[in-house]
């Protein structure tokens, strides 16, 4: 936070708070910023598990378009 974006009366506010003011702060913080990292790491998941799904898709179409390659160049011969 920039002190030199709030008023004069807010920082002189946050210049007074206390140690344990500042402690529980910075607990709420810290509870927040987990929730966060949840929410993150549960959206990696998410997008991890789609990407493996395309590329299961993926690998099977390239496999099925090499096979059908190889049949019509067997049969021309």
């Amino acid at each position: 936070m920039r002190l030199a974006k709030l008023s004069i009366k807010e920082s002189e506010r946050l210049m007074k708070k206390t140690v344990a003011e500042l402690s529980k702060d910075l607990d709420l913080h810290e509870q927040v910023c987990g929730e966060r990292s949840k929410n993150i790491e549960l959206q990696f998941a998410g997008v991890n598990a789609r990407l493996k799904r395309l590329e299961v898709i993926i690998m099977s179409t390239t496999a099925a378009i090499i096979l059908m390659l190889i049949t019509v160049v067997m049969q021309g011969m």
